[in-house]
């Protein structure tokens, strides 16, 4: 807080909010105990009953000590215009004592010896009082008139000795407006009125004026023993039994407050800690002072808080009318134009132009009416009433966004707004004012037509309630926002606001709070005139479902949709046209949902209906249809949405001008089923012409070939023309083509021609079911060719099926070739199946070549089943060259296997050459079992060659155990040269534990060179195991070159831990140069850490040039983390490349 003496040395207005353990004034004055209790909120209440019973005991006995004692005040002491507290004290501790028996006693006599008037005027009850002033009318303050515009009053609180003398004042009036800019020389005083029926009279002018005890205790306590003080008090410098003078008074409220040279607030008297409560708030309020918040300090502010001062409707700030009245139309004011003329007053909007100048004549349900639109514009619709603070709002508009995030202290929040494709964008942070309703989670900002500033609303079942009635979004601080750019602002919704200035508190109810209880509860008069019937409660429901709609909250959406359908049902029966509509638009909300089932079912049921009542071809059926198809496209149901647009289409066509192009009968024919077609030509058969395309595309057709095909044959079967191109087609037709198939052969027979290339996809894509019908209706025209009899060897399904057809049928005519032979033998599924069948029915003409060989010893999964029945039938004619045995070695799941097979049959003739122990060596699943068996049964023949060392030490599942076999029973032959250690150093997985196996087995052929060491910094597997071990091991080989110390940084896996063994064990050798560094910051995943390890360990050699920052700027990972070390440690070196200019 500001103190009170800089403030007024800077020559504004400050305001002293006063307390103590006295009754609160202000911070310069502070009493101790009050002749009057503060009740429960904070108002003040004479202690009628004890001064009653005091006045009772005035003429004797001790009993009337003790009450005229309670009823004295206690505190005396006021000097130079302040009043110290006192410790309180508890009468019935001290009320015995002799020094407060003679206080009291003396305080008695006084009182008898003062004038009865004066005794009645000081101890009277508010009633009495009241009458007092009314037996005695003479006396009555009456007002003059003010001199004119620009003129107030002000109050002379005449000075008094004795505090418990009665209030005298002087009027007098003020030309404020005159006087011009600045503080003037008097006070404001902010207080709460209080009850209006508890009043006491004090003086003005020597006349009698009733005030509320609340004024009356305050200015008692203003009052000074020896100065006059000036003071603005609302109650009596402003005649409130003239209306139009209140009226004008009003708009000088801001004024008034703002030159005062102090504002005084009058809390009330003290109690629950409240001292300590504005103590810990100025506290907080000083950046030097660090306040001490605990629970009852928390408890007391909350307290202070809760006092009637702070739920007045004058505690404002000047700012904007709207705001202004967002803010405090839920406060108290004495009366209802108040909360609104109040505010104008302050504000820096005009309301002139709205005809809100403060008039008390203005009917109260006229005025509100006036303020809405005033906020709103004037294109809304207003309904006010005189007994009610709530408007009920009903105005074209369109939703901006949904507030997604609240902060926790104040009125901050994340706006998710509508795009201009009417879809949920980013969200965009707005701080906005507090206003009497809190926002929250899920709340809406809308815009209404005609308004300039957006508006935040809460869904309730049937309508919205306004939160806040207009904000300012960020950015728009010094002006309106506008209307918003198309297409958001198309304006398409009804919306139907209730702004309720009593019921302020929105909870979680609110959404199931309905309309017509709303206004039952609230309109005495003719509520259901205001409500409506049946159909008006499901339009209020359905205009709210489309609202939450635009604002994606479907599920909200869907729950009043369908209760709207629901009523309709109830109301006008399920084929009424409303009905339908409701029911598609939940189809559509489901949709939304990707609640595919229930919307496919509620789309199909309208359609149906709409089909009834409305006709096939009713352009809402056809709409209806449109939105089935692209809820399947949405799916990704091609086919089905293709079906419905087509449909759609058809019917969407009129008159005889609406020709039917081949193109479309082509893309039904291809793509749609029987239904879409049989639709086509029910409404336009004579146009539809089937031509070849037509047939072709319909034997084409995957899932509804059949159908389609049967379907124009039944209808255009003349037309139906059955071309090569229309059966390769269906022979293509995987999934329906034997349907098809069947379905030609047994009604256009006779037009069928059998192609070669027909039979050989009938041969590749189907059973023997197709073939033997194919061969029953048209076997002489079936040509076998070795083109058909290949595809059956390959046909990995049901090839040994169809070759034994074609053998029974057609044995004459199958001629088996080398090409067949090892087409067969290369078959994975049914190749022995297959060879079997061919020995069997046609052994003589069976030619085992090599080819036919090789493709058996790869034959991954039947290789040894097939080379078993070769080397027994035809085992004479098997030569084992080094390419089958290359190919068996290379076998990743059978080699093992057939390698066997060929050294058991055929061991004199198997050749172990160099490429035959690469291919084992390199067999990444067999490699080990196959190494072993050619080194058992072929050792002497095992050449190890530096080739065949490299491939073991590059296969990265199989390589150690090949290599330690290869060192164990070769180990005198196999040769580490630089090549080999290399692929080690690059190893996977494996690699630390086969760079091992060679340093303890060829430890002094091991070279450890430049690129040695270099592919060992780069390997993001097994790199930082390898280089320790080749430290450990070669430390003294091990040169540390640029290149090196680049891959290590470089290493996106394991480079930190490499640089650091690096730096560790040859730190003297490695050198930090640019490319260094310019890795290092480029290192996606642990550029940081290794940025870090160099600056902390070679600070001084660390250069950052432009290419180490354009390399961390480009870091998407990491980079962030790396230019801040940068900055923070090389800060003078960072040169910021701005458009390539630095």
């Amino acid at each position: 807080m500001v103190p009170i003496e800089r403030q007024a040395s800077e020559g504004r207005p400050t305001v002293e909010s006063a307390f103590s353990t006295s009754p609160i004034v202000s911070t310069a004055h502070q009493t101790s105990e009050s002749p009057a209790q503060a009740g429960a909120d904070g108002s003040v209440r004479p202690l009628d009953e004890s001064r009653d019973r005091a006045s009772d005991g005035l003429g004797n006995d001790e009993a009337s000590l003790v009450e005229a004692n309670k009823a004295m005040p206690s505190s005396k002491l006021r000097e130079n215009g302040s009043i110290r507290p006192t410790e309180p004290r508890n009468a019935s501790e001290d009320i015995n004592s002799p020094a407060t028996r003679k206080q009291t006693h003396k305080y008695v006599q006084s009182l008898k010896k003062k004038k009865q008037d004066q005794l009645c005027l000081a101890l009277s009850t508010p009633q009495t009082l009241r009458n007092d002033a009314d037996n005695n009318p003479e006396n009555k303050y009456r007002y003059s008139p003010l001199p004119g515009p620009g003129s107030i009053r002000l109050l002379r609180l005449m000075a008094h000795t004795d505090e418990n003398a009665p209030i005298e004042c002087l009027l007098f009036d003020y030309p404020l407006q005159e006087l011009g800019e600045g503080t003037h020389l008097y006070e404001a005083l902010s207080y709460v009125w209080g009850d209006s029926n508890n009043l006491r009279s004090s003086s003005i002018d020597k006349h009698d004026l009733l005030i509320t005890i609340n004024l009356y205790t305050a200015l008692s306590y203003l009052r000074d023993r020896f100065i006059d003080r000036i003071i603005w008090v609302d109650a009596i410098c402003i005649n409130q039994g003239d209306m139009e003078e209140k009226g004008m008074q009003v708009q000088y409220m801001s004024e008034i407050y703002s030159k005062a040279s102090r504002v005084i607030v009058w809390l009330g008297e003290a109690e629950n800690d409240s001292d300590l409560a504005l103590e810990e708030i100025r506290l907080a309020a000083d950046e030097m002072s660090e306040p001490l918040v605990n629970e009852p300090t928390k408890q007391a502010i909350l307290t202070l808080l809760q006092r009637s001062w702070f739920k007045r409707i004058w505690v404002r700030e000047q700012t904007f009318n709207s705001e202004l009245i967002e803010m405090y139309h839920t406060r108290e004011a004495s009366m209802r134009h108040d909360k609104v003329f109040a505010l104008l007053g302050m504000s820096s909007d005009d309301p002139i132009a709205a005809d809100l100048l403060p008039d008390y004549k203005t009917p109260w349900k006229i005025l509100l009416e006036r303020l809405v639109r005033f906020l709103l514009g004037g294109q809304v619709s207003v309904k006010t009433w005189a007994d009610t603070e709530m408007a009920v709002i009903k105005s074209k508009g369109c939703i901006l966004g949904q507030v997604s995030s609240k902060g926790e202290d104040r009125q901050q929040m994340v706006i998710t707004s509508k795009n201009v494709s009417g879809h949920m964008g980013p969200g965009r942070e707005w701080t906005l004012l507090t206003s009497a309703k809190s926002i929250q989670v899920g709340d809406l900002v809308c815009f209404l037509q005609g308004s300039l500033k957006p508006t935040v609303i809460r869904p309730c079942k049937d309508h919205f309630s306004v939160i806040m009635i207009t904000v300012t979004p960020p950015g728009t601080e010094n002006g309106s926002v506008g209307q918003p750019e198309q297409p958001i602002a198309s304006f398409s919704r009804d919306f139907l606001l209730v702004w309720d200035w009593e019921r302020f508190q929105g909870n979680l109810q609110d959404q199931e709070y309905e309309y017509e209880t709303l206004i039952r509860s609230r309109v005495a008069k003719h509520p259901d005139r205001e409500v409506g019937g049946h159909s008006d409660k499901m339009t209020r429901l359905w205009n709210v479902a489309l609202i939450l709609e635009d604002a994606v909250e479907y599920e909200k959406a869907e729950e009043r949709f369908r209760e709207t359908v629901e009523g309709y049902e109830r109301g006008f029966g399920k084929e009424d046209l409303r009905t339908l509509t409701g029911m598609e638009k939940l189809a559509l909300i489901y949709k939304k949902m990707k609640q595919w089932k229930k919307a496919e079912k509620r789309f199909k049921q309208v359609i149906q209906t709409r089909k009834r009542v409305q006709g096939e071809d009713h352009p809402d059926r056809t709409s209806s249809m449109a939105n089935l198809a692209s809820m399947y496209r949405d799916q990704g149901h091609l086919e089905e949405a293709e079906k419905w647009e087509a449909m759609a289409d058809i019917l969407r066509r009129e008159g005889g001008d609406a020709q039917i192009m081949e193109e479309e009968v082509v893309k039904i024919a291809r793509s749609c089923d029987k239904e879409v077609m049989k639709l086509l030509l029910d409404r336009k058969g004579d146009e539809v012409q089937i031509t070849e395309g037509v047939v072709t595309a319909a034997a084409g057709n995957k899932s509804r070939g059949g159908e389609m095909m049967k379907l124009l044959l039944d209808r255009k079967g003349d037309e139906v023309q059955i071309t090569e191109s229309v059966i390769t087609a269906a022979a293509g037709n995987k999934s329906s083509g034997g349907e098809i198939m069947k379905l030609l052969l047994d009604r256009k027979g006779t037009e069928v021609q059998i192609t070669e290339e027909a039979v050989i996809q009938i041969v590749i894509l189907f059973d023997q079911g197709i073939m033997k019908l194919l061969l029953d209706r048209k076997g002489d025209e079936v040509q076998i060719t070795e083109g058909v009899v290949t595809a059956a060897a390959g046909n990995k399904s049901r090839g040994g099926q169809i070759m034994k057809l074609l053998l029974d049928r057609k044995g004459d005519e199958v001629q088996i070739t080398e090409g067949v032979i090892t087409v067969a033998a290369g078959n994975e599924s049914r190749g022995g199946e297959i060879i079997k069948l061919l020995l069997d029915w046609k052994g003589d003409e069976v030619q085992i070549t090599e080819g036919v060989i090789i493709a058996a010893a790869g034959n991954v999964w039947r290789g040894g089943e097939i080379m078993q029945l070769l080397l027994d039938r035809k085992g004479d004619e098997v030569q084992i060259t080094e390419g089958v045995i290359t190919a068996a070695a290379g076998n990743i799941s059978m080699g093992g296997e057939i390698i066997k097979l060929l050294l058991d049959r055929k061991g004199d003739e198997v050749q172990i050459t160099e490429g035959v122990i690469t291919a084992a060596a390199e067999n990444k699943s067999r490699g080990g079992e196959i190494m072993k068996l050619l080194l058992d049964r072929k050792g002497d023949e095992v050449q190890i060659t530096e080739g065949v060392i490299i491939a073991a030490a590059g296969n990265i599942s199989m390589g150690g155990e090949i290599i330690k076999l290869l060192l164990d029973r070769k180990g005198d032959e196999v040769q580490i040269t630089e090549g080999v250690v290399t692929v080690v150093a690059g190893y996977g997985f494996w690699g630390g534990e086969i760079m091992k196996l060679l340093l303890d087995r060829k430890g002094d052929e091991v070279q450890i060179t430049e690129g040695v060491i270099t592919v060992a910094a780069g390997n993001e597997w097994s790199g930082e195991e390898i280089m320790k071990l080749l430290l450990d091991r070669k430390g003294d080989e091990v040169q540390i070159t640029e290149g090196v110390v680049t891959a290590a940084a470089g290493n996106k896996s394991r480079g930190g831990e490499i640089i650091k063994l690096l730096l560790d064990r040859k730190g003297d050798e490695v050198q930090i140069t640019e490319g260094v560094i310019i890795a290092a910051a480029g290192n996606v995943w642990r550029g940081g850490e290794i940025m870090k390890l160099l600056l902390d360990r070679k600070g001084d050699e660390v250069q950052i040039t432009k290419g180490v920052v354009t390399a961390a700027a480009g870091n998407k990972s990491s980079g962030e983390k790396v230019m801040k070390l940068l900055l923070d440690q090389k800060g003078n070196e960072v040169q910021i490349t701005v458009s390539g200019d630095e």
